[in-house]
């Protein structure tokens, strides 16, 4: 569901990979979500290594799905994107 770049110089970045007819506004909030959990570990601590770990991601998923299942879950075609919410 996530990519993350393995690069040296890599910048957190993290991106929802094969969106396909998902509607860019949901996809953009989504990647918004995803970024702004991942600045909020970055300020209680959270290491560049740290960032790297697989279980990194499942961290960072849940978390914003928790977050925001009610936003999700308020609007139906969001909803139906989101079957991993449920």
């Amino acid at each position: 569901m996530l990519h993350t770049s393995k690069e040296k110089d890599w910048s957190p970045q993290y991106g929802l990979i094969n969106p396909g007819q998902m509607k860019r506004e949901y996809f953009d909030q989504l990647a918004g979500w995803f970024n702004e959990e991942v600045e909020g570990f970055k300020a209680k601590g959270a290491s560049e290594e740290i960032l790297r770990e697989p279980g990194f991601t499942s961290l960072l998923v849940d978390t914003v799905f928790k977050k925001h299942i009610d936003e999700i879950r308020s609007n139906p075609c969001f909803r139906r994107l989101c079957p991993e919410c449920f």
